[in-house]
């Protein structure tokens, strides 16, 4: 009887394997599967005639003395994943279009949020990768399909030049002052503002998220954090303050110190203004300092409730906290804790003993 041979490919599956069935087979007969049977030693001497095709497989009857067997398909086709990244940044590129030239396959996408990618299934050899995506310039790669493996790839794409500037001014009370300016993200960029500077300064950059720090000697340092949108031309103003005659913030060991104490309102976490310049010097001291972790810890004295103490000591850290960070300060370098009146610094018995525990600390907890 005469073998019946069957094609059952599964295009779903990462490799479609070529299967042959035989039913009603003689003893002498036995089918395979190879790209070249005299290269499998395995294969039993006989005579050998083409049954089957598929674009990527062949399938062959074998005359042999062992009785049917069965064989499944060498590997002909390959995957290809990995993801897409900008070039300078290295950040991952979504909804970038790749296209395997020469395979039949049609295009695929970035993923939009990780830049990640993964090909259909195409046939093992050479092609060219294409990738395009608004913003970048074409892309073009060659690479090598491998049968039967996945094959991970970092493509990445060039940004088309967009202007995009940081234009800085640095003044008080009107007045241009000479300055350091340190610009740190996605590129960094160091420069010195000279004196009597007529109008902002142009800073080349390109789009993402910014520090820049502003140093100059007689003034207190600052500190912003910035979104730079691509394309965009962003006016960025610092207004230094000029240094006290009498600094009344140091930082030792592991703390920063205040030679006078942070003002509230009566009851509440609301800023006395009269303390707006001194928590301009913690400012400056963390920024001269790169202070990398701070923990701002809020206290009271034993008036009161115990509850409604400790909720007032942390509203009061989280306060000063939002101040700093309005400062420029980046949040991530900061935390707040209340401690309400359970670790007092003087005895609670007299004015002066209350007002020394009604307090709020800097404590370092990385120095960078």
């Amino acid at each position: 009887m005469t073998p019946v041979l069957r094609n059952l490919p599964s295009r779903n599956l990462p490799f479609a394997l070529l299967i042959t069935a035989l039913a009603g087979c003689a003893a002498s007969h036995r089918a395979v599967t190879a790209k070249d049977p005299k290269a499998r030693p395995d294969f039993v001497e006989g005579r050998y005639r083409t049954v089957a095709a598929s674009e990527h497989s062949h399938v062959w009857e074998v005359a042999g003395p062992k009785g049917p067997v069965k064989k499944s398909a060498e590997p002909k086709t390959g995957l290809v994943q990995g993801v897409v990244v900008d070039s300078v940044t290295k950040a991952p590129v979504g909804l970038a279009i790749l296209t395997f030239q020469g395979t039949g396959m049609p295009p695929v996408a970035s993923d939009a949020t990780s830049g990640r990618y993964m090909s259909q299934e195409m046939p093992a050899g050479p092609t060219k990768v294409v990738i395009t995506r608004a913003g970048y310039r074409e892309g073009d790669y060659d690479l090598v399909v491998d049968a039967g493996e996945i094959s991970v790839i970092r493509f990445t794409l060039e940004r088309l030049a967009r202007d995009t500037r940081l234009r800085v001014t640095v003044e008080s009370k009107g007045q241009s002052v000479p300055a350091a300016v340190q610009v740190n993200g996605p590129v960094d960029k160091q420069l010195t503002l000279p004196p009597n500077m007529n109008g902002p300064v142009a800073v080349d950059v390109v789009g993402g998220k910014y520090s820049v720090t502003v140093r100059a000697p007689g003034y207190l340092a600052q500190t912003r954090e910035v979104e730079v949108p691509e394309g965009s031309d962003l006016a960025l103003a610092f207004e230094l303050i000029p240094e006290p005659k009498k600094s009344l913030v140091v930082v030792r060991d592991n703390k920063i110190i205040m030679l006078q104490q942070i003002h509230f309102a009566t009851g509440t976490a609301v800023i006395a203004k009269d303390s707006f310049a001194l928590l301009a010097q913690v400012v400056d001291a963390i920024v001269s300092n790169n202070l990398q972790s701070i923990r701002v810890e809020g206290h009271t004295d034993n008036v009161g409730k115990r509850l409604t103490n400790q909720k007032l000591s942390q509203d009061r850290a989280e306060s000063v906290v939002n101040f700093v960070v309005k400062s420029g300060v980046d949040r991530k370098h900061l935390e707040a804790k209340g401690f309400g009146d359970s670790r007092p610094v003087a005895p609670n018995l007299t004015p002066k003993g209350r007002k020394l525990n009604r307090r709020v600390e800097f404590l370092i907890l990385d120095h960078g």
